[in-house]
C-alpha cells in the first residue's frame, strides 16, 4: 500500500505544483496518505494517535503520532517543496521536542522528509537528523518509511532503536571509551553537553534549566557512580553536577561561556557556537 501511496503522489505532481499547494493541501494529499500507508489510523477516536495541532511549549506542533494518549512523534509539515533545511525550521522543531521530551522527530514539505533523534550525547541538532526521504527515490523511500516511521516499528521501540543505530557513531571520541568504572567521568565529558544544552535554550538560561538538558543529554551514558556522591561527604553534589560546574568555569575561562552574565545565569558566546560548528 505504501509503494502504491507514494507512486500516486510522484504520478500527480504536476497537478501539485501547478495548484502550488499550500501547507494544508500538502497535509490532506500527501501526508496524511503516506501516515495511513504506514499504519497509522488519523480518524480513530479511540486511540487519537494521529493527533493534529498538539500544543507544544508556547506553539503546536502539525501532528502527534501517539500511543496512549502519549506522543512518541512529532511530525511538522511546511507546504510542498519549500525549503526544510534553514536554520529557522529546525530550530522550530528541535524546540516543540525539546520542550516535551519527545524522542523522534520528522520535518516535511511532502516531497522531503527529515527525520532527528532529539536526545544525543555531544551531538549537534543537525548531527541528529539520521534519515532524508525524497518521494522521487521511491524504492528507497518505501525501505526508510517503513524502518522509521511505521506504526509498529514507532511503537515497538525498533524505529528509535535503528535511529540511535546512525546517530552513536556521531559522538565525538572524548577518550573515555573505557574509563574506569570506579571514577566518574572527568570534566570535559560535559563541554558538548553544556554547550549543546546553552543552544538548545536559546543561548542563555539560568543554572539549574541548562544543568536538567544536561542531564538529558548524557544520562543514557552515566553510570552509577556518576550519579552518586562521595560517601564520606554530606552535602556535596552528585559526581556529574559537580565535574560540569566545574567544566562551566573552564568554558568561561576558553571565552565560550560569557564571564559577565546575571548571577545564577550561563550563556553561550559567539566563539563557543562556532566551536560547536567544528565539532
Amino acid at each position: 500500500m505504501l509503494e502504491q501511496t507514494i507512486a500516486h503522489i510522484i504520478q500527480f505532481t504536476e497537478i501539485i505544483e501547478g495548484y502550488d499547494f499550500d501547507e494544508a493541501a500538502t497535509k490532506q494529499f500527501v501526508v496524511l496518505p503516506i501516515l495511513r500507508a504506514l499504519g497509522w489510523d488519523d480518524g480513530n477516536l479511540d486511540t487519537l494517535e494521529v493527533f493534529p495541532e498538539q500544543k507544544a511549549g508556547n506553539g503546536s506542533v502539525d501532528y502527534a503520532l501517539q500511543l496512549n494518549e502519549k506522543p512518541l512523534v512529532f511530525l511538522e509539515c511546511k507546504r510542498w517543496r519549500v525549503k526544510i533545511d534553514t536554520d529557522e525550521s529546525q530550530k522550530q522543531i528541535a524546540r516543540y521536542v525539546f520542550q516535551n521530551g519527545i524522542d523522534l522527530a520528522v520535518l516535511t514539505n511532502g516531497k522531503l522528509w527529515d527525520f532527528y533523534l532529539s536526545y544525543k550525547t555531544h551531538v549537534p541538532w543537525k548531527e541528529r537528523k539520521f534519515c532524508s526521504i525524497d518521494l522521487e527515490n521511491q524504492r528507497e523511500a518505501v525501505s526508510d518509511f517503513e524502518k522509521y516511521l511505521s506504526k509498529s516499528n514507532v511503537i515497538e521501540g525498533r524505529a528509535k532503536a535503528a535511529a540511535e543505530s546512525v546517530v552513536q557513531p556521531r559522538v565525538e571520541p572524548i577518550g573515555i571509551q573505557n574509563w574506569d568504572t570506579n571514577r566518574p567521568y572527568p570534566p570535559r565529558y560535559y563541554r558538548l553537553p553544556i554547550l549543546n544544552a546553552l543552544v538548545e535554550l536559546g543561548g542563555s538560561a539560568p543554572a539549574d534549566d541548562v544543568l536538567a538538558r544536561v542531564y538529558l543529554l548524557v544520562k543514557e551514558r552515566l553510570r552509577q557512580i556518576d550519579e552518586s556522591t562521595k560517601p564520606e561527604v554530606t552535602g556535596e553534589p552528585l559526581h556529574w553536577k559537580y565535574q560540569t560546574d566545574v567544566m562551566q568555569k573552564r568554558l568561561v575561562e576558553a571565552s565560550l561561556i560569557t564571564g559577565d552574565s546575571p548571577q545564577g545565569t550561563w550563556e553561550i558566546t559567539e566563539k563557543g557556537r562556532e566551536y560547536l560548528k567544528t565539532r
